[in-house]
């Protein structure tokens, strides 16, 4: 935030063609952060989309397109951004949400449409996604309780809690 304040204030004081590209970006990137917070806030509706991003994003259409060219569209970076949560939905121990109610949560209202694009954007589908995170957390728990037993030489069956002191 104090970096595009800055930007802004070097454009207005000292014009110049490095001051106003920097202010430039600086906007664009406010725009975007913007355009991220009102999606995510939003992607429950399968009805949100382009236009209405444009509209609670206060720009005109042209410019949301342009605001998003690099990512192929406007319509790809909502669809991105719902995969993304998806995503780390599915991931969560704690989030055992049904996929087919994950998918209408981020917005999708097919369920295989959603199975289809998360392939397709991920390599693997939403319940192997859930499934490996599972792995993951099963395999760290086990490497961690591995990692706290004591090394070398376990004690003999018998001895643990007993205090080798006495005699």
């Amino acid at each position: 935030m104090r970096a595009t304040i800055c930007a802004l204030a070097k454009a207005c004081l000292a014009p110049g063609s490095e001051h106003m590209e920097g202010a430039s970006n600086a906007i664009v990137a406010g725009l975007r952060e913007r355009a991220r917070r009102i999606v995510r806030q939003h992607m429950a509706s399968p009805d949100f989309g382009p236009e209405t991003l444009g509209r609670l994003l206060a720009v005109s259409r042209s410019k949301l397109y342009r605001l998003f060219e690099r990512d192929g569209g406007v319509a790809r970076f909502i669809r991105r951004e719902r995969l993304g949560e998806a995503n780390r939905l599915l991931t969560q121990a704690k989030h055992k949400t049904p996929i087919c109610a994950l998918a209408t949560e981020v917005g999708f209202s097919d369920h295989s449409a959603f199975s289809r694009a998360f392939k397709l954007t991920y390599g693997y589908s939403p319940s192997e996604a859930r499934e490996m995170a599972e792995a993951n957390r099963i395999f760290e728990t086990q490497v961690s309780t591995e990692a706290g037993a004591p090394q070398g030489r376990s004690l003999p069956r018998g001895a643990r809690g007993s205090n080798p002191r006495k005699g």
